[in-house]
């Protein structure tokens, strides 16, 4: 039965020399993901538990594939296709290798503000991709663990599309995802939502990554200030129910209106994800850095995205580096001149010696310096 079911939902992409290191690098209730070796490259591995071979659970598995395999966007993480390990009927899903989720990285907090800024924007390009095609792509599951990073950070991409839907299917399920970044209309008994939920999920995703603090939710609803009875009850709007995290949002940011319109009860009153993008771009071209100096970004060299904004910060950097150096070795020179003033003659060859040792000097700083983002 899983075999006919693979193969009517599934044409096997054949994948040659596809090695298993037996690693594992996550563990779901459904499913492992492991390392696999695919032509040399180091790629992730995505299948089910070994009790869980047929059944509407194997037939979503096999319809991941196909939905996966038809995104190709530089913020969706790539899939590279699957193939069927030795006496397995259910086919493996091979993607590309990204070592780090956002969620681990907004835990050890060492991302700088401006980065992320940038990885909100490159989660919402993803977003507009998924939104604009036809059907429209809803991922339903949109947090911070299924957000990866490159080891650089210089890219953010979207993962696991298992949970998304095609806006188009005549049948749409209570929403699978974590139900703290759900909208209330993908909760109902019979849900009727399109792709704004996933506006909604990004709100979410804006107070998670610029608090540092996943943004739970208070309860939905609240005693009416003078009920009559025990179940005299009023519900809180989703945006009071996150008030906590939106009045933490930094200073410099001026995102708060935003979260509140995609975090509306109305999805007709979220934004559509572009509009989103729109602010987040605009607001990266004014950040402040370290705090002190407003800039324009975009006089740095960025365009936008995660890369874009990891290369103006390293220009930046290195241009305060090579001043810092340059205005040490004027200091340097002007106190050797004064000295220099009774004896010059005498002296001038061995001061110009010690002046050139003090440049190499500099050059060998500058060229084993290692820059951070």
């Amino acid at each position: 039965m899983a075999a006919k079911v693979a193969n009517d939902w599934l044409k096997p992409i054949p994948i040659e020399n596809v090695e298993e290191t037996g690693k594992e690098l996550g563990r779901g209730s459904y499913g492992v993901v492991i390392e696999v070796i695919v032509n040399g490259q180091r790629c992730a591995g995505k299948k089910l538990h070994n009790l869980i071979s047929e059944g509407q659970v194997a037939r979503k598995f096999t319809e991941e594939a196909l939905l996966h395999n038809m995104q190709h966007h530089p913020n969706i993480v790539d899939f590279l296709g699957v193939y069927y390990a030795p006496h397995s009927t259910l086919p493996t899903l091979v993607m590309e290798y990204l070592p780090m989720t956002l969620a681990s990285c907004l835990e050890s907090n060492n991302l700088k503000i401006q980065m992320k800024y940038a990885i909100l924007l490159d989660v919402a390009k993803g977003l507009i991709y998924l939104h604009q095609k036809n059907p429209c792509v809803i991922h339903r599951d949109l947090t911070a663990n299924n957000v990866l990073l490159t080891h650089n950070l210089l890219q953010a991409k979207i993962s696991d599309l298992g949970m998304s839907r095609k806006w188009a299917d005549t049948m749409l399920t209570k929403a699978p995802g974590n139900i703290a970044v759900m909208p209330p209309e993908a909760l109902e008994d019979n849900p009727v939502y399109d792709h704004k939920l996933d506006v909604f999920s990004y709100g979410c995703l804006i107070l998670h990554v610029l608090t540092g603090q996943f943004p739970q939710p208070t309860n939905q609803f609240k005693p009416k200030p003078s009920r009559k009875s025990a179940d005299d009850y009023i519900k809180v709007p989703e945006c009071n129910r996150r008030s906590y995290y939106i009045e933490k949002l930094p200073q410099v940011s001026d995102l708060t209106s935003l979260v509140k319109q995609c975090l509306s009860d109305d999805p007709t009153k979220r934004p559509e994800i572009k509009i989103a993008s729109s602010i987040i771009e605009e607001f990266i071209s004014h950040v402040v850095v370290d705090g002190v100096e407003e800039v324009e970004i975009r006089e740095l060299g960025i365009g936008v995205g995660v890369e874009e904004t990891a290369k103006a910060l390293l220009t930046a950097e290195l241009t305060s580096l090579l001043t810092a150096s340059w205005m040490t070795a004027t200091i340097v020179e002007g106190v050797k001149i004064g000295a220099e003033d009774d004896d010059e003659e005498e002296d001038g060859a061995e001061e110009e010696a010690e002046e050139l040792a003090e440049d190499v000097a500099i050059d060998k700083q500058l060229e084993n310096q290692t820059f951070l983002l």
